[in-house]
């Protein structure tokens, strides 16, 4: 007699989960019908300046997702994203590589600097000779402005501000060492 007590309750409890999901439903449908009857007032009426007018005669965008790629050229086409990411990838790679020098090519950048007059000093030639220092990079990462877009590594430029202890550090030890003619640090053995 005990056993079929739980199992009664066990059965009422589920019917009246049942009843509250068909009641769920009787209301959104009752809600939607409301809505719908509401919006159909306002049409009738000539009311063209509600929410639902203006929802309904807005532009909409046109959704740019890639939904394929081709693996090379003229080969087949793939949907499957980790190969479309690996394909985008090796694109990426190759944009940012340096373009293999033909001959055309050689011959071209030839004839262009042959053409060209010399616009830089002798001291501005040996500016462009010298290493950039570590501290320069970190004196212009300082200057730089928050809230631009990154560059092409992604990193924002708060990003390296808020790291910028690296370059404190690098600041000190370049105090600590002694340097050349030059200015450079010297390598101490």
């Amino acid at each position: 007699m005990k056993d079929c007590v739980p199992n009664r309750e066990e059965e009422l409890r589920k019917t009246l989960s049942n009843h509250k999901k068909i009641l769920d439903n009787i209301e959104q449908t009752a809600r939607e019908r409301r809505t719908n009857l509401r919006n159909a007032k306002w049409f009738k009426c000539n009311k063209t300046m509600s929410k639902q007018w203006f929802s309904l005669n807005k532009t909409k965008k046109i959704n740019a997702t890639i939904k394929s790629l081709f693996r090379t050229e003229g080969e087949h086409k793939t949907e499957d994203p980790n190969e479309m990411l690996g394909i985008a990838r090796h694109y990426h790679s190759q944009l940012q590589s340096e373009p293999t020098m033909t001959n055309q090519r050689l011959e071209a950048i030839e004839n262009i600097l042959t053409d060209m007059e010399a616009m830089l000093t002798e001291e501005q030639k040996s500016n462009i000779k010298k290493k950039t220092q570590f501290i320069e990079v970190c004196d212009i990462i300082r200057t730089l402005l928050n809230g631009k877009a990154p560059g092409p590594d992604g990193i924002s430029n708060e990003f390296w501000k808020t790291k910028m202890s690296w370059c404190k550090k690098a600041k000190e030890k370049k105090k600590q060492q002694p340097l050349d003619e030059n200015g450079t640090p010297m390598v101490v053995q």
